[in-house]
């Protein structure tokens, strides 16, 4: 039965939009940067990045799963850009949305939600392949609360590990101490 959200076909398709991808965000590489000094070179220049990349099959994976991340990111922040301006924050200048959420900081609120997504999009592309490798006497694991971190499934490890309760335990000392920090120095969480 055929739903809102069936990707078969474009699953088909997911080699040309990578291409498309790679070629786009080539081409502008080296317009922007002026690599070549003309407009032909930097096309044929990208065009052979955007093939060499379409014959490599992890660089592609990797590539059509972090696109929808990447676009997914963008709207949320476009659309709370868009929210700011809706509810009267001006759209540049101070009181803006973007000097609410940390002025020339405020490029961290996207680039650290990318670099998260990139991460685990690396992780699902290279994650078991990289656990099957890693055989013999040096993979010890060890056992917490009588479940072990040891598992044959990268996901199924994974997921063990981030609910660890040490790793938990440290994720809230960082955020103590990151607000820690932000008190003793004196600087506002969010700038007036």
């Amino acid at each position: 039965m055929a739903t809102f959200l069936d990707t078969v076909l474009l699953e088909k398709l997911s080699v040309v939009f990578t291409w498309l991808v790679v070629f786009v965000v080539a081409f502008g590489v080296a317009e922007v940067t002026n690599i070549l000094k003309n407009r032909t070179l930097n096309a044929i220049f990208a065009i052979s990045i955007a093939f060499l990349v379409g014959f490599s099959q992890p660089v592609t994976s990797v590539i059509a799963g972090f696109a929808p991340w990447a676009v997914i990111i963008g709207f949320f922040f476009l659309f709370l850009l868009l929210l700011g301006n809706f509810l009267g924050f001006p759209t540049s200048g101070a009181g803006s949305i973007i000097e609410v959420m940390g002025g020339k900081g405020a490029i961290w609120w996207v680039l650290v939600p990318l670099f998260i997504a990139f991460a685990f999009t690396l992780s699902g592309a290279f994650g078991q392949q990289l656990l099957e490798e890693r055989t013999g006497p040096q993979d010890t694991t060890t056992a917490v609360d009588g479940g072990s971190v040891a598992s044959s499934e990268h996901e199924e490890s994974v997921i063990v590990t981030l609910t660890n309760p040490k790793v938990l335990g440290l994720m809230l000392v960082f955020i103590i101490g990151l607000f820690t920090i932000l008190f003793l120095t004196g600087a506002p969480p969010i700038p007036k």
